[in-house]
């Protein structure tokens, strides 16, 4: 006999995953920050040091990301969560190979998004809302800074679990594993590659970061298509690690003054013209290949 929850429509199924995000956030708001007073003090807290930004941060991302991700799986996906989020498997060697292949020969293309993005300009009516956006922007940018410019191996460490692991592991499981597959796939009759672009729009909205949301979108377009096609949902949490980890490494070097600009030859556009040929064509090989096996 199936379980109650595992009939629910398309809407029910989004609804209750909203609602059950919602309740998680703001408990582990609380949690987190009762935590950190108790770990850290009131002053470090009020004056929101690193590490207590790390922690907190750490803690809100568990309750924010995977936490729902596990009780919708166990609610909608007959109670067997490593199943439901298709962790149960472990990733073969040759997909981790292709997602450290197909990181690094789609940089080209990202840092030209990047780019473009940044000199994204709104019409003239629209110029309150476009403020708002650079304000947000700008707030962002200053957190990420204070946070990965600690300097010290403990802080590249934390950074490492908290900004590159649990974000990796957390955002796939809820865009990829919950949205994509157990939302989008399982209770609407839309095309699957449809559903990929679909929660990738949403990915890259949820991060409000909106001057990086062209790149950010492409990223969650290619993470999706990894777990379409190897129904496995280690592979995006690799590549999305491997993604999150070289940031935080390269930021944390250039902290310490010995990262130069990136070089100029990224930027030429046969080189980018080639890095999204060989990105789409790691792609094709990877949907070749499963599709044989």
């Amino acid at each position: 006999m199936k379980p109650f929850f595992q009939d629910w429509g398309f809407f029910r199924r989004l609804s209750s995953l909203i609602v059950i995000m919602l309740l998680l956030t703001l408990i582990f708001v609380v949690v987190s920050l009762g935590l950190a007073i108790l770990i850290y003090g009131q002053k470090q807290v009020n004056a929101m040091e690193v590490q207590v930004l790390q922690f907190t941060q750490g803690v809100l991302s568990f309750g924010m990301f995977i936490l729902p991700s596990a009780l919708f799986a166990y609610l909608f996906e007959n109670h067997n969560i490593f199943k439901g989020l298709s962790m149960s498997e472990k990733p073969k060697l040759i997909h981790i190979g292709i997602c450290i292949l197909m990181f690094f020969v789609s940089i080209p293309l990202i840092s030209y998004l990047e780019e473009i993005n940044l000199k994204m300009q709104l019409p003239q009516w629209m110029s309150g809302i476009e403020q708002w956006m650079r304000t947000h922007e700008e707030q962002a940018k200053i957190a990420t800074e204070k946070l990965l410019g600690e300097p010290g191996i403990n802080a590249l460490i934390s950074n490492i679990i908290v900004i590159a692991l649990i974000p990796a592991i957390g955002e796939e499981l809820l865009f990829r594993a919950t949205l994509q597959k157990n939302i989008f796939q399982n209770s609407t009759k839309i095309q699957p590659y449809i559903s990929v672009i679909i929660v990738a729009i949403l990915f890259s909205t949820f991060h409000l970061q909106f001057y990086g949301f062209l790149p950010r979108f492409v990223l969650g377009t290619m993470l999706g298509l990894l777990f379409l096609l190897t129904k496995n949902i280690w592979v995006p949490i690799s590549y999305h690690f491997i993604n999150n980890f070289i940031a935080v490494m390269v930021s944390h070097t250039d902290a310490n003054e010995t990262v130069h600009a990136e070089p100029q030859f990224i930027a030429h556009p046969l080189i980018i013209i080639l890095s999204l040929l060989a990105t789409i064509s790691i792609i094709y090989l990877l949907y070749k290949t499963e599709k044989k096996h």
